[in-house]
């Protein structure tokens, strides 16, 4: 499976494009089993688009043009061949940009003055997105996941193992390696010792050399990222790593063993059983709170659409819950927050559970896109206010 990595930057970029702006949705086959099946679903899509744009009254010659990047992709053999679980695409002036997805999405077309985004907001919710770093000395593994797959990650700003930092030194002289496991993540353990006229001390802070250069290379991809980190390697070393990190947000479970043979499947196996239970309890958590909250009459919980509308674009909301596969449209003034909603969409309307979640997202916010017998309160939205 082929998917791309999508950041909260990512969706910042997003929501600050305007004009006319195209977005589609479609589920895909991973690893293009049905290529051709999936591009003729995505030329469906843009044929949709263009029809919808002839209804706003664009001439011909101006969809052809805003369409032309998308129709080019349609050409991409390359492309179709290694696609994930779903494919986003978004268009406007002078912008293109297309994820493959590591979840399924329904099929939809968007013609707006703003990206509609909330078919990937699942991948934001607190415990849906994280990270898997493979630590042994001879090799180094970056995998980004979610509930749906993990895959790996392209990352040319970290060392691919040890000889990268030894470089002079004759790697095999320095390193041997002892697994019980022999390259399977079952739990054995694995002994590091330092030879020649290296001390075990010495050897140790070769590794500790090594995991903060780890640690650089890493820092642009998690700058602005929340999610759990979980490592996955023998004890020694995670244990090494742990000290040479300065990313907050490392689980404090690991995947224990030698990570170098594992396939993403069997990491993402071990990667769910420790994440799962801690998902749970977080939304569990936020609707616990927000329920006192609200139960004692404090204005921090709020589930007034409006309310919730201008508090997400204020920047003030710590925890939003959003119904999933609902559509309430009106308009925001971005000046006095004021929310006009409509009962039908009108032209130059955003639907505003969208823009509730995408505002608090790149406000440092948790939001839960959950069925509505799961939000607390049982409406379309609910949020707990930093203030």
């Amino acid at each position: 499976m082929n998917v791309d990595m999508l950041t909260r930057e990512d969706l910042k970029i997003l929501m600050d494009v305007s004009g006319r702006c195209i977005s589609l949705f479609m589920p895909s086959e991973p690893g293009g089993r049905q290529a051709q099946s999936d591009r003729i679903a995505f030329k469906d899509l843009l044929k949709s688009a263009a029809l919808f744009m002839r209804m706003e009254g664009r001439a011909g010659a101006d969809i052809e043009a805003a369409l032309a990047p998308a129709h080019r992709l349609v050409r991409a053999n390359l492309f179709w061949s290694h696609q994930g679980r779903g494919l986003a695409v978004f268009i406007a002036d002078d912008f293109f940009r297309a994820w493959r997805l590591p979840l399924p999405v329904e099929t939809m077309v968007s013609v707006n003055e703003r990206f509609h985004v909330k078919p990937l907001l699942p991948l934001f919710r607190p415990g849906g997105k994280y990270f898997v770093l493979c630590i042994s000395a001879r090799h180094t593994r970056f995998l980004s996941g979610s509930a749906y797959g993990l895959h790996e990650l392209d990352v040319n700003t970290i060392p691919r193992g040890i000889q990268d930092i030894l470089k002079n030194k004759v790697f095999e002289q320095q390193l041997r390696y002892h697994a019980g496991t022999s390259g399977r993540m079952h739990g054995g353990s694995a002994v590091f010792h330092g030879q020649g006229t290296g001390s075990d001390d010495e050897w140790k802070d070769e590794l500790l050399e090594y995991f903060r250069k780890i640690d650089d290379g890493l820092r642009p991809f998690l700058a602005s990222e929340k999610s759990p980190l979980i490592l996955a390697g023998v004890n020694y070393l995670v244990s090494i790593y742990r000290n040479a990190a300065t990313y907050r947000h490392i689980a404090d479970d690991s995947i224990n063993g030698n990570p170098d043979q594992a396939t993403a499947e069997q990491l993402h196996e071990r990667a769910q059983a420790i994440l799962l239970p801690h998902y749970s309890k977080s939304m569990q958590d936020a609707a616990d709170r927000y329920m006192h909250l609200s139960g004692s009459g404090s204005f921090l919980a709020q589930e007034r659409l409006d309310d919730v509308v201008s508090a997400a674009l204020q920047g003030r909301i710590d925890v939003l819950f959003a119904a999933e596969n609902v559509q309430y449209w009106g308009v925001v003034d971005a000046v006095s927050g004021k929310v006009s909603v409509h009962k039908k969409e009108q032209p130059g309307d955003s639907d505003l559970l969208d823009f509730a979640c995408l505002h608090t997202l790149a406000n440092g916010g948790s939001v839960y896109v959950t069925s509505p017998e799961n939000i607390p309160g049982r409406k379309p939205m609910a949020a707990i206010l930093r203030y």
